[in-house]
């Protein structure tokens, strides 16, 4: 018997051998200069190695070649199992030390599935194949008319350092600016919008508390948008294409940071808050069809579907913004396609590593719909039906609206709760009649909305129209200060309010809200704390005081808290007594808040005097601003007990205590505490047992308990040398035979993200008894193989009667299960209806004994 299974190893270790499926360097190279002189239309290239992706095992995963003279690079697979070329560029060159992270992301996709291709040693697919003895041979068909649409967006653009001009400042930037790179979803949103010139004007107003740069707001409205003046390419300050990058930014929220800012993309995706999304933001605030615009995730499709979906979106002119998870989400731009299956990705780096990419490494790919978890590609999603609405274009009845006179006021000044008009003329000009909802509205200078004046619905316009309107009200509760006024109108069925073309006015309108007389006034600025303000922290804010009467007063002082529209929320303390003599001053005067109640934002603090605590007064702001801006920060989120396990190397050991069989393992106290932050932990799980894991993760986009996460956090593992990918759960069972080390890696939905999470593990486990596993694959027949439907089992050892099933995909999962298998005849019909194309592995057990085979699925 020993010497059995000694042979057994022996065939084992020369059949490992005669699969192997190595591209040599000299053979990727041959492939590298064929594809590049067919793809170029060029007799000769001069390309040099310049990257080699080596496994574990030091086999190579994928070759780089760059172009010597010119602008290019060819990516080729290390294995033949995979497509012959994954990537290439007549653009760029490409060096991997430099590589952008959204590019390196998508390679790490590729090295997975090679490196499981060759531990499961799969065979390629007639297809790939096909290909590679054609690129190996320059056979290529000539006089073919190429194929695919070339790069729609002509935009170059990066994240820093002119592209973020007006993000919120933060002196620990790399940026030479000092302020937060625009972050990849904002940078994606604008080449796009870009491409399209669209809009001339947004719609709408926002606004948001960031737990560190305070409230962040921009009225789209009153935005118009010159695309003529944004260039495709940006070596100096551009301050159209900044605002563009900025107002795309707080459209979906972004989660700034110094040097890494991230949101999400899809509204299917984020959790509670639709509209902290690109995917909301297109259509609400800039205009885009809502009737097409829609997010969808490639795990609901099988492959051929997917890529249909895709170029269907090209073919139509409409670039695509694209996500890929792995490590932390990235997005950017999909723009074009070829005839040989690649796609172009413009990554939002200012063109570094642009180029056209192959979705899959392998062909057909294991991702899509009956694949299971795991799968690296599965988590790539799109927004597609990027397109103007046809209401909102430059050319809509819209914008034939125009003011034909200055905005006028009814009174000289305008003080809370008085009532006043706002008179303007507004002409049209239009093929066919208009009906339209007009308002003159009123908003800080930073676009939060205070109040609507007056609305008029269905007000309608004819060719050539002037009409003057009157909009009143009967006062507004609102703090002394700089606000803007607008003539704003609507179209019918939304609530996106566009201001009315100025046509050489001027609209909004800017003016002051003046408060009344008092006795006190400010003799200096309003002095806030030199530290940050926290939430729920104490702080102290001080005032010099001023008597500018001819009498002593005898009175109170307040310190009062507002919103950013003026709303009252709390006082810093209560009333302060004080008694100032005429003409002197009172320095110092201090205001101590505690057990403050307030969220992270940005607010108004003003001071008020009273002679008999009762009517407030706002002391004028005319020589001193009051009231001023005070932002009120989250507390930072501290290093969790975990920390330093920012890598593999430095895992953190989670303890596995079992009760009988079973462990819960949770990573109580676990957060992403910063934007760079990725955690790993690591079960060392001793031998003399088999083990089974499942879980999830519990975070702020789902929680299967009682306890609240702010985070938003994607579950990877790595199991000997591979990684797989798994999102929130673990909804295949990881088995672990024998014992062995296990690593879990937690990184953030999208880069940028911060927040509290929670791993939640169960592991089983059962005494371990020697299994054999005939991995020569002689023991099982599979016909017919390839697969459509049906196939048909045949075992050779007739001493299996009812065993396990396990069909297992190209990244390890399982994908398939059936307990009691009746074998009784020696053979058994299995139904592949709901597995997709690919290569797959069948694992039939009884007791210990395992016998493995490779199955194609080739619908």
């Amino acid at each position: 018997m020993k010497k059995f299974t000694f042979f057994l190893l022996i065939l084992c270790l020369v059949l490992s051998k005669l699969l192997a499926k190595e591209v040599d360097p000299a053979t990727a190279k041959r492939v590298a200069e064929n594809f590049y002189k067919y793809s170029t239309n060029r007799n000769s290239v001069n390309l040099s190695l310049n990257y080699t992706e080596k496994n574990e095992e030091n086999k190579p995963l994928f070759y780089v070649f760059s172009e010597q003279n010119n602008a290019g690079f060819v990516i080729v697979a290390g294995d033949d199992a995979a497509e012959p070329v994954l990537a290439y560029s007549y653009e760029t060159n490409f060096n991997f030390a430099t590589a952008n992270p959204s590019v390196k992301y998508w390679l790490e996709g590729y090295k997975e599935e090679i490196r499981n291709a060759i531990l499961l040693q799969f065979n390629p697919s007639k297809e790939t194949q096909q290909k590679w003895d054609n690129y190996i041979n320059n056979y290529f068909e000539t006089g073919k008319t190429r194929g695919g649409v070339q790069p729609l967006c002509k935009a170059k653009w990066n994240q820093n350092p002119h592209e973020n001009a007006l993000c919120p400042p933060d002196p620990m930037s790399d940026s030479p600016n000092k302020r937060c790179v625009t972050g990849c979803p904002a940078t994606a949103m604008a080449i796009i919008m870009k491409y399209h010139n669209h809009p001339s004007q947004g719609t709408g107003s926002s606004s948001y508390n960031h737990p560190k740069y305070g409230t962040l707001s921009v009225n789209y409205g009153n935005e118009s948008y010159n695309f003529a003046e944004m260039t495709d390419s940006i070596k100096g300050p551009n301050n159209e294409i900044a605002r563009l990058m900025y107002h795309s930014g707080v459209s979906c929220k972004m989660q700034y940071d110094a040097n890494s800012s991230g949101s999400y993309v899809l509204k299917s995706a984020c959790g509670d808050d639709t509209t902290a999304t690109c995917e909301y933001a297109y259509t609400n605030f800039f205009g885009y069809d809502k009737n097409t615009v829609r997010g969808v995730q490639k795990k609901d499709f099988t492959d051929a579907n997917w890529k249909d979906l895709i170029k269907t979106e090209l073919n139509n002119n409409r670039p695509i913004q694209y996500s890929g998870f792995g490590g932390g989400g990235h997005t950017f731009v999909c723009d074009g396609y070829d005839d040989n299956d690649k796609y172009h990705m413009n990554w939002g780096w200012g063109g570094m590593n642009d180029g056209f990419y192959a979705l899959n490494a392998l062909n057909p790919g294991a991702g899509g719909t009956g694949s299971g978890e795991g799968h690296y590609n599965n988590d790539q999603n799109a927004c597609i039906g990027i397109k103007p609405a046809v209401k909102l274009l430059s050319s809509a009845p819209v914008f034939g609206l125009k003011l034909n006179s200055n905005i006028t006021l009814s009174v000289p000044k305008i003080t809370k709760n008085t009532p006043f008009n706002v008179t303007v003329n507004i002409g049209y000009a239009g093929s066919t009649a208009y009906t339209t909802n007009l308002s003159a509205r009123i908003f800080t200078t930073d676009g939060e909305l205070v109040d609507v004046i007056e609305l008029k619905n269905n007000e309608t316009f004819n060719d050539g129209a002037n009409k003057s309107y009157t909009f009143s009200t009967n006062g507004i509760d609102i703090i002394q200060g700089k606000y803007t006024i607008g003539i704003y109108s609507n179209n019918s069925n939304d609530n996106n309010w566009t201001l009315i073309r100025k046509a050489g006015f001027i609209n909004p309108l800017e003016v002051i809200v003046d408060g009344v007389p008092t006795n006190l006034v400010l003799n200096a600025a309003i002095k806030l704390p030199s530290t940050t303000i926290y939430e729920k922290a104490n702080y102290t804010i001080s005032v010099d005081l001023k008597n500018q009467t001819t009498k002593d007063f005898d009175g109170y002082v307040s310190a009062d808290i507002f919103d950013k529209d003026g709303d009252y929320l709390d006082s810093i303390t209560t009333p302060l007594k004080v008694s100032i003599k005429a003409g002197q001053t009172l320095s110092g005067v201090n205001f101590t808040k505690t057990n403050s109640t307030l969220s992270p934002g940005t607010y108004l603090v003003a001071i008020f005097e009273s002679l008999d605590n009762n009517e407030y007064e706002i002391l004028e702001g005319f020589t001193y601003e009051n009231p001023i801006e005070m932002n009120i920060l989250a507390t930072p989120l501290l290093p969790d007990v975990y920390e330093n396990n920012d890598n593999a190397s430095n895992s953190y050991k989670l303890p596995v205590n079992f009760v009988g069989n079973t462990a819960n393992v949770l990573t109580t106290g676990s957060n992403i505490h910063i934007p760079s932050d990725f955690d790993f932990y690591s079960l060392n799980l001793p031998s003399g047992y088999n083990y089974t894991i499942t879980g999830r993760l519990h975070d702020a986009q789902g929680r299967g308990n009682s306890l609240t996460y702010s985070g938003n956090v994607t579950l990877a593992y790595i199991l000997g040398a591979s990684l797989t990918e798994m999102n929130k759960s673990i909804t295949s069972p990881i088995d672990i035979k024998n014992g062995g080390n296990i690593i879990f890696k937690i990184t953030p939905s999208y880069i940028g993200l911060t927040g509290s999470y929670l791993m939640d593990l169960t592991i089983t486990r059962e005494i371990n008894t020697a299994t054999n596993d005939l991995n020569n694959y002689s023991d099982l027949e599979i016909s017919p193989n390839p697969a459509n439907q049906l196939v048909t089992l045949s075992l050779k050892n007739n001493t299996i009667r009812e065993a396990k099933i396990t069909i297992t995909n190209s990244v390890g999962q399982k994908v398939k299960s059936i307990e009691n298998a009746n074998f009784s005849t020696g053979k058994y019909a299995l139904d592949l209806n709901d597995l997709v194309n690919g290569q797959y592995i069948v694992k039939i057990t009884q007791g210990t004994t395992s016998i493995l085979q490779k199955l194609n699925i080739s619908k």
